[in-house]
Formats: C-alpha cells, structure tokens, sequence
C-alpha cells in the first residue's frame, strides 16, 4: 500500500513529494520500507537507531536539502533530528503509545504551519487505541 501511495504515478498525493517522514517499528521496517520504495522508483534515505554516524548524516542532509523527499525512520532515530518544514508524516505502523503518536505527527506541523498525518491501519494489524489528533497551524506557536 505505501509504495502505491508514494508511486510517482499516483496523483491524489502528489503533495507529499514536498517532504515526507514515514515512521516505521524497527530497523527491520526501515530497511523493508525503503527497498520497497526503491522496487516502484521511489527514492528514499534510512535513519534507524543503530546506524553509523557518517551514514546517519548523510540521509539527513539529503533530505534537507530536498534531494530525497522520503525519510523512513525509527521513533529512537528521529529524537533530536530537526527537520524543517516538514509537510507530511505517514505511521507505516502505528505507535504502541499516544504520547509516541503526538510526537509523530506533531513534526507535520511546526511553527505556525498546518501538515498532515496519515496513519496505516489494516484488518491485520490490532490497534488496541484510536488516537483523534487534530494540530492545526497557528502563528506565533512553536514547536
């Protein structure tokens, strides 16, 4: 289902090619979501927790300066990572804890900017919470 939403073809989200960070469990996730990005032509960069420095500010510097518009992350990884402007964010799989959800989607909207947060869900998967998050941009607020 991702790849197909991220597909250069797939014109109802074509919006999210101006910067999108997809949440993912483990390093396992990252690394199966980016070859499947990779596998439709979609170009994207890593970041999980265990990744070498040199290579984790690497896809960090290729996402902001927008050569790459797919960052596919751990929650552990993207502590402390500032991304600016970030416009979208997707939950490939859904956070274990509310405060992990508000801390997803909330780096879709920073500094007085509205963003959106798409969260992946199937009959597969058991959510055992529905978290409803609605942040809207508003001037003058930070992060």
């Amino acid at each position: 289902m991702l790849a197909a939403i991220a597909a250069p073809g797939h014109a109802e989200l074509s919006h999210m090619r101006r910067g999108c960070q997809i949440f993912v469990a483990t390093k396992h996730h990252v690394e199966y979501v980016h070859a499947l990005l990779a596998a439709v032509g979609v170009e994207s960069v890593m970041l999980y927790g265990t990744m070498d420095p040199a290579a984790r500010k690497i896809s960090i510097g290729k996402f902001r300066a927008k050569l790459c518009q797919y960052l596919v992350v751990t929650d552990v990884a993207a502590r402390g990572v500032d991304i600016p402007l970030l416009e979208n964010v997707i939950n490939h799989n859904f956070p274990s804890k509310g405060k992990l959800f508000v801390h997803r989607v909330g780096r879709a909207a920073r500094a007085g900017r509205a963003g959106t947060a798409y969260s992946l869900v199937s009959p597969e998967v058991s959510c055992p919470r529905v978290y409803l998050c609605h942040i809207p941009g508003h001037a003058g607020h930070g992060d």
